[in-house]
């Protein structure tokens, strides 16, 4: 069949959708939308098919894609053409044979979500990154990295000026990051890192985060890339200050980083003046407490059951996530 899909045709098939159908779809979408277009390619439309039970042939799902958009030469269609695509079928109008998503769901399963914490200003967890990165890559959409904070450096100048006071202070401790960095070959750190420059507190950091997380989550920003608005600005940030020296507890430093990002400047502070980033930031504080979280960085899965601190192999990482998504429903993880 060939159906003039236009906007007012389109929404009249979604609002044909329950709610709830619409959030399921949303996450199949998302599940197999692995290069995060916010399009699925015939490719990855057919694996959606094919987690259903189906096998269309390879002619079958570009001509499905053509009913649904209205041209042969369009190869992806987007969410809500996705959704329709879906409801057509719901309706007896079979653009793809032997498709019937009510009798046969795709196999989709929920992700693993990961609690992680860190401080933006702790240098093992800048090392760590290039692991959550692999993860990531790795596993795609059947893992989440939920970012949160621990304030471990909620003090910094102060309390490194006490506990390295007999170590050579500040330029001791300085010489200990550089030292911890020279046994790791995939990043580096300024050679006055922590001597000229020394932050009053990661705190403030920790509180733009979570305000560009805001803005993310409310769909105000989005990422260009692999990562997220929040990720990209944790990179910005330690940039920032281990290889470039800037103070990144000071709020004009924050600022400077949002722009160069294209992050809306004004919105960042409103999340901040309004008090949501705080309670935001409050709701970590609570948690690091429910966790009895007291380094970063700190990895927890399984709703707390398992943990993995501080510096950590990326291959212990990977063994505890693989664990959980082959684990049997109901069974004790062996981790």
């Amino acid at each position: 069949m060939s159906l003039p899909l236009n906007t007012e045709n389109l929404q009249l098939l979604i609002n044909l959708i329950p709610e709830e159908k619409i959030s399921f779809w949303k996450r199949v979408f998302e599940q197999f939308d692995v290069d995060n277009s916010k399009t699925l390619d015939v490719a990855e439309l057919g694996e959606v098919i094919h987690s259903m039970g189906c096998r269309q042939s390879e002619k079958q799902i570009p001509m499905a894609i053509a009913t649904i958009t209205g041209s042969q030469d369009t190869h992806i269609v987007n969410f809500e053409q996705f959704l329709a695509l879906m409801q057509l079928d719901l309706l007896g109008i079979s653009t793809l044979p032997g498709l019937v998503t009510e009798a046969a769901p795709p196999a989709i399963t929920e992700p693993i979500q990961i609690t992680y914490f860190i401080d933006i200003l702790c240098i093992w967890a800048y090392i760590a990154q290039i692991r959550i990165d692999e993860l990531k890559s790795r596993f795609k959409n059947q893992i989440v990295i939920n970012y949160h904070f621990v304030s471990v450096f909620g003090d910094a100048r102060h309390k490194l000026e006490n506990r390295w006071r007999d170590r050579g202070g500040l330029a001791g401790y300085s010489n200990h990051v550089q030292e911890v960095v020279a046994r790791f070959n995939h990043l580096s750190v300024h050679p006055e890192v922590w001597k000229n420059v020394t932050p009053h507190s990661s705190t403030s950091s920790h509180l733009f985060l979570k305000a560009i997380h805001l803005l993310e989550s409310k769909g105000l920003i989005e990422s260009k890339g692999t990562q997220s608005c929040c990720e990209t600005a944790i990179t910005a940030l330690r940039q920032a200050f281990f290889q470039d020296l800037q103070d990144i507890s000071h709020r004009k430093v924050q600022w400077s980083i949002a722009e160069a990002l294209e992050f809306p400047i004004s919105q960042i502070q409103a999340e901040i003046d309004s008090g949501a980033a705080y309670a935001e930031l409050s709701r970590d504080f609570q948690e690091v407490k429910d966790y009895n979280v007291t380094v970063s960085p700190t990895m927890i899965f399984n709703e707390g059951r398992q943990r993995l601190n501080g510096n950590v192999g990326y291959r212990v990482m990977e063994s505890n996530i693989r664990e959980l998504i082959s684990n049997v429903p109901g069974e004790a993880s062996w981790c």
